[in-house]
């Protein structure tokens, strides 16, 4: 019972971390209540994982600050409570016609699998060994320490630090099933984008064939990171598009969030940034929108870089190991 608790307090934080900052980052005339609170959880796992970094550089990895953090964040909720209430009663007068109940199904039975994996021991190598295993490390030493992999690399965090307040205030099972949560998410994000240009039966059949990819079965309820980023990279997706449509400043800023994000979670997020940065640059107001854009994503991504050039020399190491030392 404890497990669901600390889930459903992750998941008021993040909706209400990004809650806080909804009105920054996004028009309402350009949005939805589904995509509002879509934005918003997304928007709070990222700034979730920043916060704990700071947490975990000052010695802070401990119970009691993690659980301040997340009840700070679940407050936020309260700046999105009118689209969860217009979500609500459009969700509860929703009639799914017998295809889309099908359709709901078979996703219903996806989860189910996913529940099965998520209150079930992990046992993928690269969890046991890295994703679950940091954290755990982490904890002990209630600060984060520069972990180096010999021949390889050293990684951004960002995703895995949103495992600590589960795994301090829950234990392994809240973990485990905050990370099958947080997998389930880009499925819900691609019914809600899809649907702005498609039936719902199509929707619901895109987030079943995503669901049900090899990467997102074997990777979803793992602690590996790709199912999480594709959170960012949809939003940043539709903040881009929007950007080029209308030349909105405010979400050539969530597009910068969504890049620095992913660039805190992979060092592939360069390219995702680089990209983006160019399609805004090139459109409406590309020069104050590309220049607003690098700083939100400097922002949102720069800390882990900036870390493991303190430790290494090299920003991405060993990418540029051999030209900077």
């Amino acid at each position: 019972m404890q497990e669901i608790l600390i889930l459903a307090l992750l998941v008021l934080c993040c909706t209400g971390l990004g809650g806080y900052l909804v009105k920054i980052f996004t028009e309402s005339k350009f949005l939805d209540c589904a995509e509002l609170i879509g934005i918003c959880f997304v928007v709070g796992y990222g700034v979730l994982g920043w916060l704990v970094f700071f947490l975990g550089i000052s010695g802070l990895l401990a119970p009691i600050p993690l659980a301040i953090t997340l009840v700070c964040g679940a407050m936020g909720v309260g700046f999105v409570y009118q689209p969860l209430h217009d979500l609500a009663l459009r969700l509860t007068a929703w009639r799914p016609s017998r295809m889309e109940c099908f359709l709901l199904f078979l996703c219903l039975l996806v989860v189910f699998f996913d529940l099965l994996e998520a209150y079930s021991p992990p046992a993928d190598a690269d969890s046991l060994a890295y994703h679950f295993a940091l954290p755990k490390q982490y904890l002990a030493a209630k600060e984060i320490f520069f972990f180096p992999q010999a021949l390889e690399k050293a990684t951004p965090l960002l995703i895995q630090m949103t495992y600590i307040p589960a795994l301090a205030l829950g234990g392994e099972k809240a973990m485990t099933l905050w990370v099958s949560f947080s997998g389930w998410v880009a499925a819900g994000l691609i019914f809600i984008y899809s649907k702005k240009f498609l039936p719902s039966t199509w929707a619901i059949a895109l987030s079943l064939i995503f669901l049900t990819t090899p990467a997102v079965i074997y990777g979803g309820g793992t602690g590996q990171v790709e199912t999480r980023i594709a959170m960012f990279v949809i939003v940043g997706a539709f903040a881009v598009s929007t950007v080029i449509s209308s030349g909105s400043g405010r979400y050539a800023a969530l597009a910068g969030l969504m890049a620095g994000f992913y660039m805190g979670a992979k060092f592939y997020g360069i390219i995702f940034a680089v990209a983006c940065g160019i399609l805004i640059l090139f459109r409406k107001a590309g020069i104050r929108n590309a220049a607003l854009f690098s700083l939100v994503a400097i922002i949102a991504g720069a800390q882990w870089y900036v870390w493991i050039w303190f430790h290494t020399g090299d920003p991405v190491f060993p990418n540029l190991y051999g030209v900077l030392k």
